[in-house]
């Protein structure tokens, strides 16, 4: 195994810990780090990443902690990362990682799966309440270590090298604390019968969030790939159907502009022009003298806007097809009550089950089971389909809330209201 690449300071927060660490550039080293790796029953796993302006983030280190080595992965040495599947997948070790999101969405971007099984110590904190104040890495290493850390690394220049001491010490100290804290979480949590069942609903919930992906990159994809995008864009609920239609051509060229370009959505276009060449309509060159007498200044305009004249052409002469989903606007005034029961009895189920309510149901959710069991009562051209309800209805949320959660979630008296008007 190679000696850590040499620089100007030892780690003093390895020394503490009794960590060896390792610089990973080549290989060989790769595959030596992932034979010692392979008998570990807990690793703890972060990346070192980069994302100004880009649509996809750069990937600058991978670390990987087993409690008493620490490897540093340069992924920039392109060094091949395949060896690491196996340490990902392996069923007899839990990965330990924090807020996982973008460092799965990393991982899968370079073609690794998702680290199963997972421990996610923020997703845990939701499963296992304590008193921390906050849910960062910082906080909960804090209160359920009482250790305090330094995070002033953490939007330094990863893509750097060599790195500095202090970055070296920072991301070497980011895995030995995570290390500990989910040692320590995973050992509370395994204490009896009831922690041990919100360990596995932790585990569960992790799998279901974080699902492996589409593996097409770049000019893979198409404007089909993303035909349902339009509809994450919620303020857009009152455009009438050809506006939508167009919302949804403009949304889709622009996903595929900032993937092919690695450039960030906003930086193509902002949601505001979108939305005023969906709404005007603007299907001919001299409309754009109209946006641009707005007074607003939108970005891509100038370099887009003959783009998205003819793009907004093209959908009005399509114009939508039968069965055209329309963006789901807020639920009307008249259900207000409704979902306040509905949060007041997930509060009551969370609480008897010792869980944050936010992890059992969000907004969202609430609101898409309620349109579904009341879908007699929504006005016209709302989505209210029952693979809108599966959310709450299956899975561990399903052997929690059914089937009660269905008779909370319907209308009462408040069908009476004469209020159609929509919700803030």
């Amino acid at each position: 195994m190679p000696e850590l690449r040499p620089f100007n300071q030892s780690i003093p927060v390895a020394a503490r810990h009794d960590a060896t660490v390792y610089w990973i550039d080549n290989a060989d080293d790769l595959a030596t780090a992932v034979s010692i790796l392979q008998s570990a029953e807990l690793l703890a796993l972060d990346t070192e990443f980069i994302r100004v302006g880009t649509f996809y983030p750069a990937l600058a280190l991978i670390q990987i902690h087993d409690g008493r080595h620490c490897f540093l992965i340069d992924p920039l040495s392109e060094v091949d990362l395949t060896p690491l599947r196996s340490i990902f997948l392996a069923k007899h070790c839990v990965k330990a990682m924090h807020a996982a999101s973008e460092d799965i969405e990393i991982f899968h971007m370079v073609g690794l799966p998702t680290p199963l099984p997972l421990f996610d110590t923020q997703l845990a904190e939701l499963f296992d309440p304590s008193e921390a104040q906050g849910a960062g890495l910082q906080a909960l290493v804090s209160h359920h270590l009482n250790i305090e850390i330094d995070k002033g690394e953490t939007r330094s220049d990863w893509l750097q090298r060599p790195l500095s001491d202090a970055q070296l010490n920072y991301a070497v100290a980011d895995v030995i604390y995570l290390f500990a804290l989910a040692a320590h979480r995973l050992k509370t949590m395994r204490s009896d019968a009831g922690a041990r069942r919100r360990l596995e609903l932790c585990f569960e919930e992790a799998r279901l969030r974080y699902p492996e992906p589409d593996r097409k990159q770049g000019a893979d994809f198409t404007a089909a790939d993303f035909s349902d995008y339009y509809l994450n864009m919620r303020k857009a609920f009152a455009l009438p159907p050809l506006g939508q239609r167009i919302l949804q051509t403009l949304a889709a060229w622009r996903e595929v502009e900032a993937r092919e370009r690695n450039i960030a959505r906003k930086k193509i276009c902002d949601d505001d022009l979108l939305m005023v060449m969906a709404k005007e309509q603007i299907h001919a060159p001299d409309g754009l003298h109209r946006v641009r007498r707005m007074g607003q200044k939108f970005t891509g305009l100038r370099r887009y806007g003959p783009t998205l004249v003819a793009l907004t052409a093209q959908a009005m002469a399509a114009g939508p097809e039968e069965g055209f989903r329309l963006i789901t606007p807020p639920l009307p005034k008249s259900f207000k009550s409704v979902v306040k029961r509905v949060k007041a009895h997930i509060a009551e189920v969370a609480e008897r089950e010792r869980i944050a309510p936010e992890v059992l149901a969000g907004r969202k959710q609430i609101e898409e089971l309620v349109r579904w069991v009341n879908r007699s009562h929504v006005p016209a051209g709302v989505r209210a389909e029952e693979s809108d309800a599966v959310a709450l209805t299956t899975g561990w949320r399903g052997e929690l809330l059914m089937p009660e959660i269905i008779e909370v979630s319907r209308l009462g008296n408040e069908t009476d209201s004469t209020d159609s008007g929509f919700s803030e």
